[in-house]
């Protein structure tokens, strides 16, 4: 939990200058670079399955968040497309019958799993607003990932001060219901003093929800890359960031909370 905090400390104030200062292309080059490794390590741990990688999801993925910003009435008929693909192209490269299901199944939540998050994250740049140039959006961007890492931070401290039952033992023994309460807690309220010091409009009470439920997206992002890494049997997604493991190490909470803060976009209207 430290490495996350320390992640955080490094990479909020890269998204502040990259979203406020930043040129588009720069943000979008540092988006797509992050979701490239990202994917390129989700191969990797698939291959611990015995299942196969398929190179056409870098490109599938990559291609999510260009969609979901520049043509966003297309980015479900583009979901239907790179479905589609991935099991056409299992039909053709497919050398264990007995892999190929889980293979075209792994690949293919791996282009969700990877490209859905990043694309979310994309379209939260100013720039990128139906009205022009929109400094709130960039604050929304910036609350996802204090509010998350506030999660992470609660949970880490609260659960080694006062952690006794343990609720997770296969997917993570060291957590505890009282650190996920905690990580609620601390979401909602680091939601509430943002949100309602950043960003004009809902009350504290929609920041305080919209907390809860993102605090909540954290930690079963969490449980979602420890089950994998636990069931694939590494410690590690990779050793692309040194001392600290993997980028799916540092990212697994948002690639959850991304999502259901895009769902809860009409509750804080």
């Amino acid at each position: 939990m430290i490495r996350r905090i320390a992640t955080a400390a490094f990479l909020i104030p890269v998204v502040l200058a990259s979203v406020f200062y930043a040129p588009l292309w720069a943000y979008l080059l540092l988006i797509e670079l992050f979701l490239l490794a990202a994917v390129w390590e989700l191969l990797g741990l698939t291959g611990h399955f015995g299942v196969y990688a398929y190179r056409i999801c870098y490109p599938l993925a990559a291609f999510f968040p260009l969609v979901w910003v520049y043509a966003p009435s297309g980015a479900g008929r583009y979901a239907v497309f790179a479905g589609l693909t991935v099991f056409v192209w299992s039909l053709a490269f497919s050398k264990d019958l007995a892999k190929a299901f889980l293979s075209a199944t792994a690949n293919l939540s791996g282009v969700l799993y990877i490209g859905v998050p990043f694309a979310v994250a994309a379209a939260y740049h100013p720039a990128f607003s139906s009205h022009g140039y929109d400094r709130i959006r960039g604050l929304e961007l910036v609350f996802i990932l204090v509010t998350v890492w506030a999660s992470d931070a609660g949970a880490y401290f609260v659960g080694k001060a006062l952690g006794r039952r343990r609720i997770s033992p296969l997917l993570s023994p060291n957590k505890s219901l009282e650190g996920y309460l905690g990580g609620l807690f601390f979401a909602a309220l680091a939601a509430v003093f943002f949100g309602t010091g950043m960003i004009p409009g809902p009350p504290a009470w929609k920041w305080a929800v919209a907390g809860i439920l993102l605090g909540a997206a954290a930690i079963v992002g969490d449980l979602f890359e420890s089950m994998l890494k636990r069931g694939a049997g590494i410690k590690d997604t990779s050793s692309l960031i040194p001392g600290h493991g993997g980028v799916l190490d540092r990212i697994d909470s948002l690639l959850f909370a991304f999502p259901v803060y895009f769902l809860l976009s009409g509750l804080l209207e």
